[in-house]
This record gives structure tokens, sequence and C-alpha cells, in this order.
């Protein structure tokens, strides 16, 4: 199956690209808005343009990091944006 993440279609995006790098969250229903710093911000914006098996790779690639290093961090980041209901996953096969 292939799969990528989309905004919620009730939420706001603010991309802020820095430096400092910032994205800033809204549920435009109802507020509040929430900012994601540094590697938050990266991880959502690539999680945002890329199929959900590259994302930890992309991520790694942009911030020079060491793939391994960073896999549970990036499912830690993705599993809360989903919680929060700013993300959700959606198949891409048709």
């Amino acid at each position: 199956m292939s799969a990528r993440y989309l905004l919620r279609p009730h939420i706001g995006m603010v991309h802020e690209p820095g430096p400092p790098l910032r994205t800033h969250l809204a549920d435009l229903r109802r507020g509040p808005i929430t900012t994601l710093p540094g590697a938050s911000a990266v991880i959502l914006h690539v999680a945002l343009q890329v199929e959900v098996d590259t994302i930890t790779a992309e991520v790694a690639r942009l911030t020079e990091a060491d793939v391994d290093a960073i896999r549970e961090s990036v499912r830690e980041h993705l599993e809360q944006l989903v919680e929060s209901a700013f993300i959700e996953l959606v198949s891409t096969d048709r």
C-alpha cells in the first residue's frame, strides 16, 4: 500500500523558513495555534511532500542525520501530529 500524510481539512498552516525554522498549525474551527520548531517543522514539511516509506530518509538527508538515529523520533513526531488531528494518513493507491 502506498500512503502519504495530508493536512486535515480544518487545519491552517504557516511555514516560516527562518532562521529559526518554524511551522505554525491551528485548528481553524477552534484553535489554538501550535508552533513546531526546527526538526519538528522539517518532519512535518517532508511528511506532506513524500510517500510514507521515504519520510525518514528524506529528513535524514535534509538534516544530515543518520537514518537509524532519527527513525524513532520521526515516528513519534508523526504519531503526535496524527493524534493531535493535524494530519491524517491516506492511501495513494488507486
